[in-house]
């Protein structure tokens, strides 16, 4: 099924890998396909790319495959250029995923200047920025990242007034979240005029969620 001529029927292949993968006795089976997943991020149908991708992720949840993972790492890098912005997407998930394992962080640390880069493309798809701006969030928590994230925080706040209103509010929500650590909160206080400004938009959700960000970091203004 996973080389099926229909590319739906090879999507829905790929991903029953990933789900396969949580039964024990079938992952010495599943590790011998892996090879050919990594193939298929370079597909020509964003399903198969994405699909192959979801799988991958999946299957660092176990010991026994997650060593067939690193010749992958580089494939799903070049992805986050691909000029599909849904693999972008999926390319991005996939990275954060392998960075919850400590063995990955060194290969992925170089992938958040990347990131800041690609967040500040203007033409870039409003839903690929907010999957970025996910994933910085997830990034924080591991300390491996902390320094990276910092540099992270002008970019995050500069978008705190950009044109789309779903970017604005992530954004916002992203700096109470990265508040959370102690050792960026100095770097996030130079973000709180622009908060300030945000308080005049025209959008009447927008001052309120303004407001709640705003008393929730003088909460943790208190607690330093």
């Amino acid at each position: 099924m996973l080389k099926h001529i229909d590319k739906e029927v090879r999507s829905t292949a790929i991903s029953a890998l990933g789900n396969l993968a949580g039964h024990f006795e079938l992952r010495k089976a599943i590790l011998l396909h892996i090879s050919y997943v990594f193939s298929l991020l370079e597909h020509a149908n964003w399903n198969v790319r994405s699909a192959a991708l979801s799988a991958l992720a999946m299957l660092t949840e176990h010991d026994e495959l997650r060593k067939a993972i690193p010749p992958a790492i580089p494939f799903v890098i070049d992805q986050l250029e691909h000029a599909n912005w849904d693999t972008r997407s999926a390319a991005t998930f996939a990275l954060v995923h392998f960075a919850e394992h400590v063995e990955f962080r060194n290969e992925i640390r170089p992938v958040i200047s990347l990131l800041v880069k690609l967040l500040k493309d203007k033409d870039a798809d409003f839903k690929f920025r907010i999957e970025i701006i996910s994933a910085f969030i997830k990034l924080s928590g591991h300390v491996e990242f902390r320094e990276e994230i910092r540099l992270v925080v002008e970019s995050v706040v500069n978008l705190v007034n950009d044109a789309n209103w779903n970017v604005r509010a992530v954004s916002i929500s992203a700096l109470v979240k990265l508040a959370e650590n102690v050792e960026l909160r100095e770097t996030i206080r130079v973000g709180v005029p622009s908060l300030v400004e945000a308080l005049k938009h025209p959008n009447r959700e927008f001052p309120t969620v303004t407001v709640s960000a705003l008393v929730k970091l003088v909460d943790h203004g208190k607690s330093d």
